[in-house]
C-alpha cells in the first residue's frame, strides 16, 4: 500500500489542495511523455554491416498528416488540336512546374507550362525512331524526358527543348503486357539499365515483381525478386453507384512492388511485411526499413460474411461460371491481417510513400486512398488520404497528380494539389512547416 505521508507545517493549511493539483499535473505530464515515448520510437543501428532503420509503437504524428490543396487543371483547347489529350496516363513535373503527360492515344509526350497552356510535343504515333505504339510511363530529370513504350520494348529520350536523343530497346523476352508486363526501365550515366517486370495475377491468385540491372549490351548483371503471394480473401465493397447498388467483391491481399529512383536505389517491398529493402546498382544491399506495427486482426464475423458473399454469387451465377466461383471459395485464404502494402512510390526528394489496402473500406466514402508516408530516412511519419480514389496518381515535385473525369462531358484531364504538412514540426519540401 502507498502512503503518502506530508509533514504538519510543512506547507500551508490553504495550500494543500493547490499542491495536490500541481501533483497530478505533473505526474499526468510525466505519464503521457512516457507513453507518447512508448509509442514512437525511431532508431537506426548497424545489423551484420546493413543499415536498419525501425520504427516502432506507431507513427510520429498523429491525424492526417498532410492537406492537399488544389492548384491547377489541365484542359486542352478545342481550338488548338495539338493541345486535345486522347487515353492519357502517366503525369510528371519537371523543376520549373511544366506539366509532362503520357498521351498514349496521340503517341506523344504532351507538355503544358506553369499556366496550363500548351507547350510542344515529343514522338509520334509509329514504330520508327522517336514515335510510340503505347507511351505508358514517363520520367523528367535534368532537362531530360524518358519515356517507356511497353509495346514496342523501348525507352526514348527528348530533351525538354524537343530534340530527341536516343532510343534504347530491350531484346524480346516473352510477354511486355496484359498478366506479364514491364512496369519500369530506368537508364543510368553508368551505362546500367533497371528493367522492373510485374508478374501476375495468374490463374492461381498470385502476384510476384523482379527487377534485373544490366550492363550496356543488356547482359544481366543481378535480379532480384519478391515472393510470389496469394491473394488472401475477398471483401465486398459498395459500388452502388455503378451496379445497382450490388455489393462487388474483389481481391483483397498484399501486392509486392519494386521501383527505382536515382536519390534512394532500388526499393523492394513484398507486401507481406512491413519492411522495405534497399538496394545498390551493384546488387547490395544497402539498407532496410521496418515499421513494426500491432496489425490489426480480421474477426471471425469478417471471415463468415467473405464466404457468405461467396455462397450468394454461386447461387446466382449462370452455369458456366459456378465450378470456378466454387473452386475460388475453396482456395479462399484468410489472413490474419486486415491492411496490406500494396503501390510503392519514392518522390524526388527520397519520401517514401506505401498505399495501403484496408479491409471492408469504400475509398469514396472513406475520402481517397490510404497512404503511410516514410521520410528519406526511413522513420514512419505517419498517415494520408490522397482526394481521389483512382489508382493511378503520381508524386512529383511536391504535388499530387492524377486525373479526374468531367461529371458533365465525360472528359478526363489531369489535375494538381499541391501537398502542405498539417501537423507542427513536419516538413515536406512541397511546403513550408505548419506553425
Amino acid at each position: 500500500m502507498f502512503e503518502n505521508r506530508i509533514r504538519p507545517g510543512l506547507f500551508p493549511t490553504a495550500s494543500r489542495p493547490l499542491l495536490l493539483i500541481l501533483t497530478i499535473i505533473c505526474l499526468s505530464g510525466a505519464c503521457s511523455g512516457s507513453d507518447a515515448g512508448a509509442r514512437h520510437r525511431f532508431t537506426v543501428a548497424d545489423v551484420d554491416g546493413i543499415e536498419m532503420a525501425i520504427t516502432t509503437g506507431g507513427p510520429k504524428y498523429d491525424g492526417e498528416i498532410f492537406t492537399y490543396e488544389k492548384v491547377r487543371e489541365v484542359r486542352g483547347d478545342t481550338t488548338n488540336e495539338a493541345s486535345l489529350i486522347y487515353n492519357g496516363l502517366g503525369l510528371r513535373l519537371d523543376e520549373e512546374g511544366n506539366l509532362f503527360i503520357a498521351d498514349r492515344g496521340n503517341g506523344r509526350i504532351a507538355m503544358f507550362d506553369r499556366e496550363g497552356e500548351f507547350v510542344r510535343g515529343f514522338g509520334r504515333e509509329g514504330e520508327g525512331p522517336g514515335e510510340f505504339r503505347w507511351v505508358d510511363i514517363l520520367d523528367v530529370c535534368d532537362g531530360i524526358i524518358s519515356a517507356w513504350d511497353m509495346r514496342l520494348n523501348r525507352t526514348t529520350r527528348f530533351g525538354v527543348d524537343g530534340p530527341m536523343l536516343d532510343v534504347t530497346t530491350i531484346p524480346y523476352e516473352g510477354r511486355t503486357f496484359g498478366a506479364e508486363m514491364m512496369t519500369g526501365m530506368y537508364l543510368e550515366d553508368s551505362g546500367h539499365r533497371v528493367l522492373v517486370k510485374r508478374e501476375g495475377y495468374r490463374g492461381d491468385g498470385t502476384m510476384q515483381s523482379r527487377a534485373m540491372v544490366v550492363g550496356a549490351e543488356f547482359d544481366t548483371l543481378w535480379t532480384v525478386s519478391t515472393p510470389s503471394l496469394q491473394s488472401r480473401y475477398e471483401v465486398s465493397l459498395s459500388s452502388a453507384g455503378r451496379t445497382a447498388g450490388m455489393l462487388v467483391p474483389i481481391e483483397y491481399g498484399p501486392q509486392p512492388f519494386i521501383v527505382y529512383a536515382p536519390v534512394c536505389g532500388l526499393v523492394v517491398s513484398d507486401g507481406d511485411r512491413p519492411e522495405l529493402t534497399v538496394y545498390d546498382l551493384d546488387g547490395e544491399i544497402s539498407r532496410r526499413i521496418r515499421i513494426e506495427l500491432t496489425p490489426e486482426r480480421v474477426t471471425t464475423a469478417e471471415r463468415g460474411r467473405i464466404v457468405d458473399d461467396m455462397d450468394r454469387q454461386i447461387a446466382v451465377a449462370r452455369e458456366v461460371r459456378v465450378a470456378d466461383l466454387q473452386a475460388r471459395k475453396e482456395n479462399l485464404r484468410f489472413a490474419e491481417e486486415k491492411s496490406f502494402w500494396t503501390r510503392l512510390q519514392v518522390d524526388d526528394h527520397g519520401f517514401f510513400w506505401l498505399q495501403v489496402t484496408e479491409s471492408n473500406v469504400d475509398r469514396r466514402e472513406a475520402g481517397g486512398i490510404l497512404w503511410r508516408v516514410l521520410s528519406p530516412e526511413g522513420e514512419y511519419l505517419g498517415d494520408t488520404r490522397w482526394p481521389t480514389t483512382r489508382a493511378n496518381c503520381w508524386v512529383t515535385h511536391g504535388h499530387l497528380a492524377f486525373w479526374v473525369d468531367d461529371e458533365e462531358t465525360g472528359e478526363s484531364f489531369p489535375v494538381l494539389y499541391r501537398i502542405r504538412p498539417a501537423v507542427k514540426g513536419l516538413r515536406y519540401p512541397g511546403g513550408p512547416p505548419r506553425r
